[in-house]
């Protein structure tokens, strides 16, 4: 078992990364000409799959749905993850600004990236009832730059909990 400078075990697929990033790093300089021979060669590695995410049908979505509508907040940041499929990252780069409902029955969304990622930027279309669900969280909660000014805990604890009441 291999452990962390700081004494925590680590998971199989950090172990993995290490190990995939050594033997590159010695094959590297092998055919750089500075070593002979390659020390990581005898090195195993395991390839590590991530397991695939949960998925939801479609009367847990209708369930999650109604449990969040109880608060704008939670019911506009369900409605976003199920209608967009926005990553983390994303959702924590949302702005007021990104939001686009000058034609209330096609409301868009632009998904922006910063650097290298700007390749992904995007708009999304979104459903019509997101609009008031919007305009109620915007009011409600303050809210004039980021969408969701939140710690990902938080909001990691806001899903859970709804997910609870959804009994998903």
């Amino acid at each position: 078992v291999l452990k962390s400078p700081s004494g925590e075990n680590l998971t199989a697929k950090t172990v993995s990364r290490k190990i995939t990033a050594i033997k590159n790093y010695f094959l590297w300089i092998v055919q750089s000409d500075v070593l002979k021979e390659n020390p990581a060669e005898r090195l195993v590695n395991i390839r590590i799959t991530s397991p695939l995410p949960d998925v939801l049908f479609e009367e847990e979505c209708q369930r999650l749905l109604k449990e969040a509508s109880k608060n704008s907040r939670t019911y506009l940041l369900v409605l976003l993850l199920l209608e967009t499929g926005l990553k983390k990252e994303e959702l924590f780069n949302l702005e007021v600004k990104h939001f686009d409902f000058s034609n209330k029955y096609k409301p868009e969304m632009l998904v922006m990236h910063e650097g290298k990622k700007v390749k992904k930027d995007r708009k999304l279309k979104l459903p019509p009832e997101i609009v008031p669900v919007f305009e109620d969280y915007v009011s409600s909660y303050s809210i004039e730059d980021k969408l969701f000014p939140y710690t990902p805990r938080t909001i990691e604890y806001l899903l859970k909990e709804v997910a609870q009441q959804a009994q998903i």
